[in-house]
């Protein structure tokens, strides 16, 4: 019973939030904008796939990943 109309009020509650959020329009912003381009550039070598003691090790042994 009483869960039911809290229930009711929240979605009346969320239709009218959204209808609110709905009707502001954003005012002109000059001079603002946000990059669209990569943070970081591509590295020449590959990910690190493996624990880094064990890469290492086998750096030390000349073994490549290729």
């Amino acid at each position: 019973m009483h869960t039911e109309e809290n229930s009711e009020f929240r979605w009346v509650v969320y239709q009218l939030m959204l209808e609110e959020i709905a009707s502001h329009r954003v005012g002109n912003r000059p001079n603002r904008y946000e990059p669209r381009r990569r943070k970081r550039r591509p590295k020449p070598y590959d990910r690190l796939m493996m624990p880094r003691k064990e890469a290492k090790r086998l750096m030390a042994k000349g073994v490549r990943d290729n």
